[in-house]
């Protein structure tokens, strides 16, 4: 069976992206602290936060090839914390790569981590059976992340991303994380 949205878990609920979140998206994906390790560009324009939003309202859910954000709001006022990225992969399509971006004043709250249990919870299991995840070493927050979650840290990728400015390459720290070892968690298996 093939979830479909809301989905939630913790704190937060994650859902399609709205027209009101442009703004949102746009204040805290200009923050070069947030930007810093993301594939989007600064300035991000409220044209790109506009489009954004309109994009992601159709497009299709867990479709291989096809990413798409979600929204990831607080359940006690609906307010738009941040957002989670999933793709399912189309050489691998039982394989989703996963991310999530908060807004800085979000941050430390346990919204990524439950934004994205909220999205495991859902796709491991009937739209993909194991979920992978690229991290920038130098992004200590987000390894921790992952490494909470209970990703396991498959791979480690030399200068494997160009960097936004074109000038270098960065690292990769590749996580991945099976259907199997979600259910089990935390049961000793």
């Amino acid at each position: 069976m093939v979830p479909s949205l809301p989905v939630a878990a913790g704190s937060v609920v994650v859902d399609r992206l709205r027209p009101g979140d442009a703004a949102v998206i746009h204040a805290y994906r200009n923050d070069p602290v947030v930007a810093r390790f993301q594939s989007w560009g600064t300035p991000y324009t409220m044209a790109d936060a506009t489009t954004l939003v309109t994009e992601m309202a159709s497009a299709p859910l867990w479709r291989p090839g096809w990413g798409i954000q979600l929204g990831v709001r607080q359940i006690v006022d609906d307010q738009l914390v941040g957002d989670v990225y999933v793709q399912v992969l189309v050489a691998t399509p039982w394989v989703a790569e996963l991310g999530a971006t908060i807004a800085p004043v979000h941050q430390g709250r346990g919204h990524a981590r439950d934004g994205l249990t909220a999205v495991l919870d859902a796709i491991l299991g009937t739209v993909v059976n194991k979920v992978v995840a690229h991290v920038d070493p130098r992004n200590a927050a987000s390894l921790r992340l992952f490494d909470r979650l209970g990703l396991v840290r498959e791979g480690y990728l030399a200068e494997s991303y160009r960097e936004r400015d074109g000038q270098g390459y960065a690292d990769d720290v590749l996580y991945g994380l099976t259907a199997t070892r979600w259910r089990t968690r935390g049961t000793g298996s």
